[in-house]
């Protein structure tokens, strides 16, 4: 048979001779990492003789993937109770560009730490930017802070957070985060946080949660807030923002702080 058919002959010897020498690069466990070939072709050629007795083998229940970020297993209840019982909970949304030492990222420092002092504990997408800002002003101030980040970023939390949600996606992030809020602060940001503020002021306008008090930081967003507002007013609109403010502006920190420290006492 190998007489009569050389090219069947010449094949077995190449492959007995490129599977020693895959075996030799395996034991040798040279520092180079095995490309994705490599690592498929060697279980195949060196069973090459018994894959038929390999193939029946069931495989083991436990081959699961694994998650590329784990997530916390702790439902947003939870999350809640080990922050700590009677506490308020303020999100703050913002954009992750800033670096520390820009005035972006200093202002949201300060307003986690104005937070803070007046006892309350923030929530932001712990992330960078605006979101680790402000968890790094309010731990400095002696605050507790939470995020709710989404495996759909695959990118850690910031060194600042003290307890963290991973949502599986997006939507649902977004959603935890203002469900999570007893009130909220936008701050300077981009088209991630124009979404959070719309979203939020179309809760509160159509009266899908109850009255919640929403300030945004600076008059970053005051031209987008007026223009809407000219809509819902002089329309005739039946919903809540043509009967009172529903998003009120501060020029600082401080500002921010002490109108939700008001609005939520007024509600107690």
């Amino acid at each position: 048979m190998w007489i009569r058919y050389p090219a069947t002959l010449l094949h077995a010897a190449a492959l007995i001779c490129f599977s020693r020498s895959l075996a030799t690069i395996r034991e040798r466990r040279c520092a180079m990492r095995p490309t994705w070939w490599t690592r498929s072709a060697w279980p195949w050629w060196k069973n090459w003789p018994h894959m038929r007795r390999i193939a029946r083998r069931p495989r083991p229940k436990t081959a699961v993937r694994r998650p590329r970020i784990k997530r916390r297993d702790k439902s947003p209840g939870k999350i809640i109770a080990s922050m700590g019982s009677g506490s308020t909970i303020i999100t703050v949304f913002g954009s992750s560009r800033p670096r520390a030492g820009e005035p972006d990222y200093e202002e949201a420092r300060r307003l986690g730490g104005e937070l803070a002092r007046r006892g309350f504990q923030v929530c932001s997408g712990g992330y960078a930017g605006v979101m680790e800002a402000v968890s790094r002003g309010a731990k400095e101030a002696g605050g507790r802070t939470m995020a709710i980040t989404s495996t759909f970023f695959r990118t850690r939390a910031n060194d600042w957070v003290d307890e963290e949600h991973a949502a599986s996606t997006w939507q649902e992030r977004l959603f935890e985060l203002i469900r999570f809020g007893e009130g909220y602060v936008a701050c300077k940001g981009g088209t991630g946080t124009l979404v959070e503020l719309a979203v939020v002021w179309e809760m509160l306008n159509k009266g899908v949660m109850a009255g919640k008090p929403f300030v945004t930081l600076s008059d970053f967003w005051g031209p987008i807030i007026e223009r809407v507002r000219e809509v819902e007013i002089n329309h005739g609109s039946r919903w809540g923002e043509a009967r009172t403010r529903l998003v009120h502006s501060a020029k600082n920190p401080a500002e921010a702080a002490d109108y939700l420290a008001q609005a939520l006492a007024l509600k107690r």
